[in-house]
C-alpha cells in the first residue's frame, strides 16, 4: 500500500473521525480542552489515528483497519449517549441548587410530608 493508499484509507474512517470530535468535545466540556485549542487537539489525535495506521500496515495488519474503525464508530455513539446523560444530571443538579428557594419555582414539599408524618396522629378511636 502506497503513502497516498494510506491518507485516503485514513480519511474515509468515519468511525476514528467521529471518536476524535467526541473526544474533543468532552475535553472542552470538561476543561481539559482549553479555548481555542480544539483545531490543535484534533490534528494531534488524526495524527495519532495515522500513526497507529502506519504501524498497522507495517506489521501486516492493515485488514484490521474497517473493523477497529466500526468499533471506534460504536464507541464515540455510546461515549455521546453517557457523556450527553451525565451533563443533563449535572445541569439539572445545579439548577434544582440554583432555584431551591425561590417562591414558585423550586418549591419542595419533602419538610411538610415528614412533619405531617412525624405528627401525632388525631385517630381517638
Amino acid at each position: 500500500m502506497t503513502f497516498e493508499q494510506l491518507i485516503s484509507t485514513f480519511l474515509s474512517l468515519a468511525g476514528v473521525g467521529s471518536l476524535i470530535a467526541v473526544l474533543v468535545n468532552i475535553g472542552k466540556t470538561v476543561g481539559l480542552v482549553k479555548d481555542g485549542q480544539a483545531a490543535n487537539w484534533s490534528a494531534g489525535l488524526n495524527l495519532a489515528g495515522l500513526i497507529a495506521l502506519f504501524t498497522l500496515q507495517l506489521l501486516g495488519k492493515a485488514e484490521l483497519v474497517p473493523a477497529l474503525d466500526s468499533q471506534a464508530g460504536a464507541l464515540a455513539s455510546v461515549l455521546t449517549a453517557l457523556f450527553g446523560f451525565i451533563w443533563q444530571l449535572i445541569v439539572s443538579i445545579k439548577t434544582h441548587n440554583t432555584l431551591k428557594g425561590t417562591r414558585v419555582i423550586g418549591k419542595s414539599f419533602s419538610a411538610e410530608r415528614v412533619e405531617a408524618f412525624l405528627a401525632p396522629s388525631e385517630y381517638k378511636g
